[in-house]
């Protein structure tokens, strides 16, 4: 049997791992928003990114062979489909994915490390929680809240509006960000009102967010520790991609806080990916080894996984509300 087949299989794999590298750098140039206009010599986007000038074309041609970008004549490039994505100006804009590439590249330096000792592979390598980083550096602040953004239009916001929202009337928005998935579903159903709950250098922006989609009567922001508590009241609670954050003792803390907090008869939402069995490839997998970068405990879970943790902090898991993108939301009411 000839191993070549399986040699070039891997050896593809590995120049994935050196494309996404370019990726992150054309992404922090902004080199997709260079080329809007039209297409561009080697030399401009060299003099516009203040970038040396062979370098930077050995970068874009790799690109170009992936798709990313096309090479003209006289060293000229432009825009392809792909690159459109890494345009600042597209609500999906995978642009401000390359702070946290930035982020897993530096953390992966570490992760044989974490393998053999259990640990959090950022932190090995930066001396300091994800968290920690961000409040840190205002740039990479912004840049990670834009890329949650993006998330939220193409995955967050179509899983909750795709929901029944017709007898709710309070909804809690837990670590909510800076506010793009509550706005949305309050801007579709207009008799519903929110309450968001974030750290207080988060919720600073979604006052902001609040006010411009004309919400600030309809939505009171709450500055707050989620391990402590969250507000009282609500029919329905949600939890966007906070759970995948935390190792399983920590979520069943926010799980717990919650419980204290919820009715009989209302519901939490919690969007999340959910691994499925079996070796198939899905993107839950790729995401779990992020969370594993990034904050060492983080982790994707399966559905039995969520269940259990559910039920040890008081709650049963209803049903899960299967959506179009990676995304599923489970429904769990108080017991």
């Amino acid at each position: 049997m000839s191993v070549l087949p399986n040699l070039l299989k891997l050896h593809e794999i590995w120049e994935h791992a050196l494309v996404h590298r370019c990726i992150n750098v054309a992404a922090r140039l902004g080199i997709a928003d260079l080329l809007v206009g039209g297409e561009l010599s080697i030399d401009d986007l060299a003099q516009r990114t203040g970038s040396h000038r062979p370098t930077l074309y050995r970068v874009l041609r790799l690109l170009c062979a992936h798709g990313i970008f096309v090479e003209g004549e006289n060293a000229s490039f432009s825009l392809t489909p792909a690159a459109e994505c890494l345009r600042s100006d597209v609500p999906w804009s995978l642009r401000w994915g390359s702070e946290t590439a930035g982020c897993h590249e530096r953390a992966g330096t570490e992760i044989l490390h974490a393998v053999r000792t259990g640990g959090c592979p950022f932190e090995t390598a930066s001396g300091m929680t994800l968290w920690g980083y961000l409040s840190r550096n205002a740039e990479a602040g912004d840049w990670f809240d834009r890329e949650m953004q993006a998330y939220n239009v193409t995955l967050n916001i179509p899983a909750f509006l795709a929901l029944e929202w017709g007898h709710a009337k309070v909804v809690v928005d837990i670590a909510g960000g800076t506010g793009k998935v509550l706005s949305s579903i309050l801007l579709a159903h207009p008799h519903l009102k929110g309450i968001l709950v974030d750290q207080p250098q988060v919720v600073a922006r979604a006052r902001a967010v609040m006010m411009k989609a004309g919400l600030e009567t309809r939505c009171e922001i709450v500055e707050g520790d989620i391990f402590k508590a969250v507000p009282a009241g609500a029919d329905t609670y949600i939890l966007s991609r906070v759970l995948h954050d935390w190792d399983d003792n920590h979520a069943v803390e926010i799980l717990k806080v919650i419980r204290k907090a919820i009715a009989p008869g209302c519901r939490l939402m919690i969007l999340e990916m959910i691994v499925p069995p079996g070796n198939s490839r899905h993107p839950s997998k790729t995401s779990d080894i992020s969370m594993l970068l990034l904050f060492g405990g983080g982790r994707e879970r399966t559905e039995r996984e969520f269940s259990d943790l559910l039920h040890m902090a008081g709650f049963r898991l209803e049903r899960v509300v299967r959506s179009r993108g990676a995304a599923n939301i489970l429904e769990a009411i108080p017991v």
